[in-house]
């Protein structure tokens, strides 16, 4: 691999940074980063076979999201606490 010039940045399909793209910017991504927010949301009141029904995504690839083997830099939105005057 050292002779194809797979062992330095640039060298690999990866692009100059040597690391694969993340998030939506990837050229393989079904979802960005808010559909996944809905879909860890949702898997809490729906089975896999309604989210792959509502979202036209593979079981596999829902137990993946949610789990976080997939998209795990997706963090939740917090809501700010509201402050009472």
């Amino acid at each position: 691999m050292v002779e194809k010039g797979r062992h330095i940045p640039g060298g690999t399909h990866c692009g100059e940074s040597g690391k694969w793209k993340r998030g939506k910017a990837h050229h393989n991504a079904k979802v960005d980063e808010n559909i996944v927010r809905k879909i860890r949301k949702d898997k809490e009141k729906m089975s896999y076979s309604q989210l792959k029904d509502k979202y036209g995504l593979s079981t596999t690839c829902l137990f993946k999201i949610v789990h976080k083997k997939t998209w795990k830099f997706v963090m939740q939105e917090v809501k700010a606490p509201c402050s009472q005057d």
